[in-house]
């Protein structure tokens, strides 16, 4: 038995054992005067530490029963016994003797001093501004006043203090400016608050009563189990409940608030046309989210800044740059902050070359023959990021986003990049009848601030420190105010595109006509900005505003959102035309009309996407109306001789399940729509639950570590042998990934290479491994030690052969190892047709001396028909398949034949998986190769791998 499985073994029976001989509910005791659990109901708790125990319930069996104490009967019970659990409790040297601590921490929280938002006198880190301010502080802050009192004494900094019964007086109090400050200890910073001065974390634990050790033991096991099967389970469950996976940030120091004083106001250069992200009015003030975010840096650091138009960027500046590897900071002085936003942009093809299968075409990727963008000037700073992606290509400038698409439309240029703002509420893509927003893809740019000439690094130090210090969610309200509730003053060339005929008319009757005319179609325009021009339908920012209007002030109440698209739309878009689909969507938004209450709100989105949101009373008859609803779709369609289906992502909100933004509900119905993949999938609708929320969370936990996880170097290279099954020795291994994160330690591949593969980040993943295995290699033969071929894997999502392998080849070529030293790993999946595309990988790196592995061979994602076709040197058969071979004679004889046929095709055959006697002896009747697998060694790192060789080979 492996320790995993001993360690689980281990932790089930203790938390059984506890689970058997509690027969009560535990006694919970809470402090109402707290806000991490909260009394909505009788015995009905929510909100974080709810979560937490729920989570641990789980595990134990247990049951709970609360009990509102205030903050010294809690202890005062807990040592007596009369209750059993505490949650969220300091470590303390009085408390350590009386009490039983969770071996693990439950979570961290900070001592904070904080102010209003709106006081101008205060900034973080500026200590001078704190003496002789008034400062309140709840009465059962103990613990956290006597930190403060440290804070005082150490600054020499003297405050008069006043004390409250609980945190509602308190902050009452701050918002009647009754006093200066308050002593926080939070999670995250208060969206109503800045923090002054961060006096330090502070560890928080479940805390056991003396009398029942036993529930001790099975707390702790349950919290190992729940560590081991997710390792970043506690900062999901501060992202799902917070908005936020952690807090922990550097205040200002006395240097840089120094600097802040003593400097000038740093220039901030704009280009003028970036609305609504950065522009100026009439009156030439700057404006926009870029601006919002430039006070709210103001706010915390108390650092000014001059804006300035400008045209081209000149040399000291702060700009807004894209994160992006291919920024040329060396040699230009130039430094970029962390992110502080992103940037939402569509790449539309031409309808007469499509831009994403221009790499495709033998021929076309060369340097003669480049593709063609056009572009506005506030999509031209992401010139770095696209030539990642399409390369190589030529910018054309255009003064509107309309100029762009008319230019697409004639064929003019290969595709426009364009913000997704433009697409979503000025330019209409059924304005465009030759373009369709299915033949585009959109791309999600970090931004962050880059700063010329900051040669000691102080204005980018105080950015950085600003920007960990925006509240949660801060940055999408800036962005959902500019989408749904700015006024639209559309341009003159849109206004004649719409209006030619009747402006023509009136021009030439009087030109004061012509002003009422202008102003006439100004208003109608907004009202088509409105509305969507196939179906009838709100169009989607519409759809957005009207609904968050609704919920505002409305938690109580439980309503739905449903997001819902078309099977196979596109393909009914080129059997059928145009003219069919947009009179099937008609059909569609009026049986929806029809169907519906009148007070549920419709929108009709990109595409095929349809949208509802309505009030409801309860949802499983919701659900039984859904399901009518969707045949009677379905049979509207049938008078075409077509039989249509749809899928449908249905998202639950307000009431019992809590409030979100409009747009994050609308991210939910998408995502549970998406989960319905193939075509032959029976079920067509889904309801966004817990499992799809924890996968959410997760995802973007590891999306926002990515940048810190590459930059701290915690991903690390483990290497697995591979053995010959009659000699025993080592003759080749696998190059593997981890990641050790800084808090939860290490976190196995499968919790975050779907998530890289997903933003992007693999391919950098992929090098980020090459070097260092490349790097040992050289290493080992410079010493003269022994080394094997080692195998390494290419991400499934690589679709440009040609330039993989020249960013592979020039890598390479600067260790000066073998090629016979090197094998790639690429595996084929099922659904990515392009099988020519692995046969560009093996031809172009055959060509350059490597040999290739076809991965995960008979994993249900590879066919026989791939040995014949693509030119790979080795096969590598995946665990399942030799566990099937175990399980009867059929799966043997399958697995026997598919041995065979690779060897006399004259390729390797490796197993993967091995982990018994019996397997190495089946493995050995059939002819298999080489095998790797725990039976043999686990992976190991490059010091326990090096030696391991050295006996081994």
């Amino acid at each position: 038995m492996n320790f995993g499985r001993a360690f689980f073994f281990v932790s089930f029976i203790l938390v059984t054992f506890s689970t058997v001989i509690i027969a009560e509910p535990i006694q919970v005791g809470i402090f109402e005067t707290e806000d991490d659990m909260s009394l909505t109901a009788k015995d009905s708790y929510t909100e974080f530490y709810n979560f937490y125990l729920t989570k641990i319930a789980e595990k134990t069996g247990w049951k709970y029963s609360y009990v509102p104490l205030d903050y010294d009967e809690c202890f005062k019970r807990l040592e007596a016994g009369s209750i059993d659990l505490m949650y969220g409790i300091g470590r303390t040297e009085d408390r350590t003797g009386k009490f039983l601590y969770s071996a693990e921490q439950c979570s961290v929280k900070n001592i904070l001093l904080e102010c209003r938002t709106d006081d101008p006198r205060f900034h973080n880190g500026d200590r001078t501004a704190v003496n002789g301010a008034v400062v309140g502080i709840p009465d059962y802050y103990v613990f956290q006043e006597s930190i403060f009192d440290k804070f005082l004494i150490e600054k020499n900094i003297k405050v008069h203090k006043k004390y409250y019964p609980d945190i509602r007086n308190l902050e009452k109090a701050l918002a009647k400016k009754e006093i200066d400050l308050q002593l926080g200890f939070l999670f995250i910073p208060d969206k109503m608050k800045k923090v002054v001065y961060n006096l330090g974390p502070y560890s928080l634990y479940f805390v056991v009563s003396p009398a029942k050790p036993y529930l001790k033991t099975a707390l702790d096991s349950a919290m190992r189990v729940m560590e081991e099967e997710n390792p970043l389970y506690r900062s999901q469950f501060l992202l799902q409940h917070h908005s936020i996976p952690t807090f922990s940030y550097e205040n200002i120091t006395d240097e840089e608030r120094s600097f802040i004083k003593n400097s000038k106001p740093p220039h901030v250069y704009s280009f003028s046309k970036s609305y609504p992200f950065s522009y100026f009015d009439s009156e030439g003030n700057f404006r926009g989210i870029y601006k919002a975010v430039f006070d709210k840096v103001s706010d915390i650091s108390g650092m000014n800044f001059e804006f300035k138009r400008v045209s081209t960027a000149p040399e000291n500046m702060i700009q807004i740059f894209p994160v992006s590897e291919s920024i040329p900071t060396e040699g230009t002085g130039l430094e970029v902050s962390d992110p502080f936003a992103d940037k939402s942009v569509w790449v539309i093809s031409s309808p007469h070359d499509s831009v994403f299968e221009f790499y495709k075409t033998p021929g076309r990727s060369t340097q003669k023959q480049k593709l063609i963008f056009a572009v506005t000037e506030d999509t031209l700073i992401l010139n770095p990021y696209f030539k990642k992606i399409f390369a190589p290509f030529i910018l054309y400038k255009f003064n509107t986003p309309g100029e762009c698409l008319d230019q697409v439309q004639a064929g003019n240029c290969n595709g426009a990049i364009l913000d997704d703002f433009f697409l979503n509420t000025m330019y209409h893509i059924g304005d465009y009848p030759a373009l369709s927003i299915d033949n585009a893809q959109n791309y999600t740019v970090p931004l962050c601030f880059g700063i010329r000439n900051d040669r000691d690094g102080k204005t980018l130090s105080i950015l950085n420190k600003s920007i960990a210090q925006f509240p949660a969610g801060f940055l999408q309200q800036q962005k959902d105010e500019a989408g749904l509730f700015m006024e639209y003053n559309p341009s003159r060339d849109i206004i004649i595109r719409h209006y030619i005929l009747q402006s023509a008319v009136i021009l030439l009757v009087l030109a004061v006509f012509a002003f009422l005319f202008y102003r006439h179609a100004a208003k109608r325009y907004a009202h088509i900005a409105n509305i969507d021009e196939i179906t009838g339908l709100w169009n989607l920012t519409c759809f957005e505003r009207a609904c968050e209007k609704r919920l505002s002030g409305d938690s109580a109440t439980l309503y739905v959102l449903v997001e819902s698209d078309i099977r196979d739309f596109k393909l009914i878009n080129k059997i059928y035309g145009i003219q069919h689909s947009n009179k099937m969507l008609s059909d569609i938004a009026q049986v929806m009309k029809t169907f519906w209450s009148s007070e549920a709100f419709f929108a009709h989105g990109y595409a095929d996407h349809f949208y509802l949101f309505e009030r409801i009373e309860n949802e499983d008859e919701f659900l039984d109306k859904l399901q009518l609803s969707k045949y009677q779709l379905y049979e509207s369609q049938k008078r075409y001789g077509y039989h249509m289906t749809m899928k449908f992502g249905v998202v639950f909100t307000g009431g019992k399940y809590g409030s979100d933004s409009i747009k994050d509900i609308i991210g939910k119905a998408s995502y549970a729509r998406k989960t319905i993949k193939s075509t032959l999938q029976q079920q067509d609708l889904v309801v966004f639950d817990y499992e799809m929320q924890q996968k959410m969370i997760a995802e973007e936990q590891i999306t926002r570590s990515m940048v810190r996880a590459f930059e701290n170097e915690e991903f690390f290279v483990v290497y697995q042998p591979k053995i010959n099954v009659i000699t025993g020795k080592t003759e080749g291994a696998e190059a593997l990934v981890r990641w050790k994160d800084p808090e939860y330690g290490v976190v196995g591949p499968d919790k975050f290479i779907s998530v890289l593969e997903k933003n992007g980040s693999a391919y950098k993943l992929d090098f980020y491994v090459y070097k260092r295995v490349f790097d040992f290699i050289k290493q080992q033969l410079q010493n003269g030690r022994k080394i094997v071929p080692i195998s390494m894997n290419i991400t499934r999502f690589q679709l440009d052969a040609e330039k993989f392998v020249k960013d592979f080849t020039e890598l390479f070529s600067q260790y000066s190892i073998p090629p016979s030293l090197v094998e790639l790993e690429i595996v084929e999946r099922s659904e990515n047709p392009e099988r020519h595309i692995l046969t560009d990988f093996t031809r172009l790196l055959h060509e350059s001396g490597f040999k290739i592995a076809m991965d995960d061979f008979g994993s249900g994602e590879s066919s026989l028909n791939m040995l014949k076709n693509i030119p790979v040197d080795t096969v590598k058969l995946d665990q399942e398949f030799l566990n099937e071979a175990e399980s009867t004679k059929q799966n043997r004889i399958i697995i026997s034949e598919t041995i065979r046929m690779a060897k006399l095709l004259g390729k390797t055959t490796v197993c993967e998986g091995v982990e018994k006697a019996s397997q190495v002896s089946f493995l050995i009747a059939v002819g298999c190769d080489l095998a790797q697998g725990f039976f043999y060694s686990r992976p190991l790192v490059r010091e326990d791998f090096a030696a391991y060789i050295e006996v081994n080979v």
